[in-house]
């Protein structure tokens, strides 16, 4: 019973070393642990899994002028801020040292266009966030190597669509559904893998025209199905009706 105890304390921490936010003296406990238990490092595959899936289910939109502005506002200031010298406090001169009149005090050459590099410097802080953006996106279609599936209504179904976009190197499936029958109150779409004759739930959405991640590795399943399900966690066997059905 201790021993059943202990190793729910350490499935607890699992999440949050997936999200590398676990304070040191725990992880390096839950490391020694992972050391011997397979079942902890088998959940942890899947949640790591899952935590590169969070991003890329979120719908890529454009960012508003209005943000752009304020992102370089605040660049700017930033930058204005650490250029101030910080005020030094004077320390009284000795007796013995006599302070240069006002009119014969050494002149301290002025650094020209002390402040007109702020200006360019906010540039080149939007230039490498946009290019880290675009780099961004760029890199889920090309360096992850790709592979794309059109989603197939299921037999009887009407206009419903889409795409599968599985980035191999991350394995990670991208469902972009389109034109899927409405949804009643309390009912959700539920994504289904298939494995052998085996449904395997893999997630619920609510939107027909939306964005879905699935952790997945495809060679492992056969094909891949959409239901509408009671809501709102949908169903542990499908039970609804079929929407799309789609060989993989």
């Amino acid at each position: 019973m201790a021993a059943e105890r202990e190793h729910t304390y350490y499935r607890e921490l699992l999440g949050a070393y997936a999200l590398d936010a676990l304070p040191d003296d725990e992880r390096l406990v839950l490391e020694a642990h992972l050391a011997t238990c397979g079942a902890c490092v088998a959940e942890l595959a899947d949640l790591r899994l899952a935590v590169t899936a969070l991003p890329l289910s979120v719908e890529e939109r454009e960012p508003s002028p209005s943000f752009r502005d304020r992102l370089r506002a605040a660049a700017v200031a930033d930058l204005a801020a650490s250029s101030q010298p910080k005020p030094i406090e004077p320390k009284p001169l000795p007796d013995n040292v006599v302070p240069f009149p006002a009119s014969s005090a050494p002149s301290v050459p002025r650094r020209q266009g002390a402040r007109v590099w702020l200006p360019w410097a906010a540039a080149a802080v939007f230039l490498l966030f946009g290019l880290t953006m675009f780099g961004w996106n760029l890199s889920l279609r090309q360096a992850n190597n790709e592979q794309v599936i059109a989603l197939q209504p299921a037999p009887g179904v009407i206009g419903a669509g889409g795409e599968l976009i599985y980035l191999k190197d991350k394995q990670v499936m991208i469902l972009k559904p389109r034109g899927l029958p409405a949804l009643a109150p309390g009912q959700v779409y539920e994504v289904w893998l298939i494995q052998g004759i085996t449904p395997v739930p893999s997630g619920v959405f609510s939107s027909a025209d939306g964005q879905v991640a699935v952790a997945a590795n495809l060679g492992q399943y056969q094909a891949l199905a959409i239901t509408i399900e009671d809501g709102p966690l949908g169903n542990a066997t499908p039970k609804g009706e079929k929407v799309v059905v789609t060989p993989l």
